[in-house]
């Protein structure tokens, strides 16, 4: 009788179990088709997905918070991204490139090739920094990469030397240094943005930044209004050749600027 009955409550439990399981993780046991032997397995299998579950779901909670806190900085601008892009023939080909950039943004590492380096040129005006946050916005939200948008004077900053620099100052520069260098994705935008040539000083730190992240095989993106002609000139040697080292993919936006004209005394002032 006592064995009878503890053979009952093994089995009532057993079945709450199996319940509570199918309840957690959404899916239903068909107990029949068990070996009683396999029991404990199965069951272990099945809390092992269900802690799998869970714990990507929290990663992506985790990954989405991090997304808003990138937006409410203002670093990237949510609205604009590929799906609300307006295209024409002045950049749809530049457009086209973004995306395929976005692809095979991280496939490097699987194919022992260089990195990729989006060289997108084009009047001031014409959609570089749109396309550029529309980048941002797909790696961030589709690739789950963490992404850096910056213009050239924030990098040379970070190298710059000063004898007033405090402590602090210094630690500041290094820790943005770091990020330059490692963050996933970096894009600089507007490299060269009043057709200015890069100074000796420059010709130093570009290269370098290009080198650094050549070997850690981080992608980049290079925003210029230079003419292609310009560009060996104005950015000097090391710094062309630097970007050899990578997988080139370019785009060139047409046109003039698509930003309202300033109307002054009547006339427009593109």
């Amino acid at each position: 009788m006592a064995e009878d009955i503890n053979k009952n409550g093994m089995h009532n439990g057993f079945e709450t179990l199996v319940k509570a399981i199918e309840e957690l993780a959404g899916n239903k046991v068909d107990l029949s088709s068990l070996n009683k032997k396999d029991d404990v397995a199965t069951l272990r299998a099945m809390d092992a997905k269900r802690a799998s579950i869970e714990l990507a779901k929290e990663r992506l909670e985790n990954h989405k918070s991090f997304v808003n806190s990138i937006y409410e900085s203002k670093k990237v601008l949510p609205d604009n991204n590929f799906e609300k892009a307006i295209q024409d023939e002045m950049n749809k080909d530049a457009i086209a490139a973004a995306k395929s950039f976005c692809y095979m943004a991280f496939l490097s590492g699987q194919f022992s090739a260089a990195p990729p380096l989006f060289l997108l040129q084009g009047p001031a005006g014409t959609g570089k920094t749109y396309i550029c946050n529309c980048i941002a916005n797909e790696v961030l939200n589709k690739k789950f990469k963490d992404v850096e948008i910056c213009d050239y004077s924030q990098i040379k900053k970070a190298r710059v030397p000063s004898q007033a620099d405090t402590s602090y100052d210094i630690e500041a520069k290094n820790k943005s240094w770091q990020r330059f260098i490692s963050v996933d994705l970096l894009i600089l935008d507007g490299l060269c943005k009043n057709n200015e040539a890069l100074t000796a000083y420059d010709r130093q730190v570009l290269p370098e930044l290009l080198r650094v992240r050549r070997a850690n095989n981080l992608p980049m993106v290079i925003t210029t209004p230079l003419h292609p002609t310009m560009m060996h000139n104005h950015l000097g040697d090391e710094c062309f050749e630097s970007l050899k080292d990578y997988s080139v993919l370019t785009a060139a936006l047409f046109g003039t600027s698509r930003r309202q004209p300033i109307l002054f005394g009547g006339a427009r002032l593109n």
